[in-house]
């Protein structure tokens, strides 16, 4: 299966975990696993390919602003800037989704 260009071939728990996003059937999927598994890449990638589609017309992305390591204290600035680095690993996932579609069409 493939989504955005991005192929799932060799993973069954990426493919099943598309296969299940776009059922439709579900409104609520659950998904673990170890860090690094493609887990937000492939639901990302899933959900702007169903956006592309015009199945859908709002992705609604949630994360838990919870902070990991050393503590960043008070942020001065905008609700932008404090949200920022909670934010970082989704803009960092749409980033490489974008970077492996132009490489994937490019070697087309």
């Amino acid at each position: 299966m493939s989504v955005c260009g991005i192929s799932t071939k060799g993973n069954q728990e990426q493919a099943e975990l598309v296969r299940l996003i776009m059922d439709n059937s579900k409104r609520v999927i659950f998904v673990t696993g170890a860090a690094g598994t493609g887990k937000t890449f492939v639901a990302l990638a899933t959900a702007i390919q169903l956006l592309s589609d015009k199945r859908y017309s709002n992705i609604y992305y949630t994360r838990d602003v919870v902070q990991t390591g050393d503590k960043i204290g008070y942020l001065k600035g905008s609700i932008t800037d404090k949200t920022k680095p909670f934010l970082m690993p989704l803009y960092d996932t749409l980033d490489s989704i974008e970077r492996v579609g132009h490489e994937i069409k490019a070697a087309n």
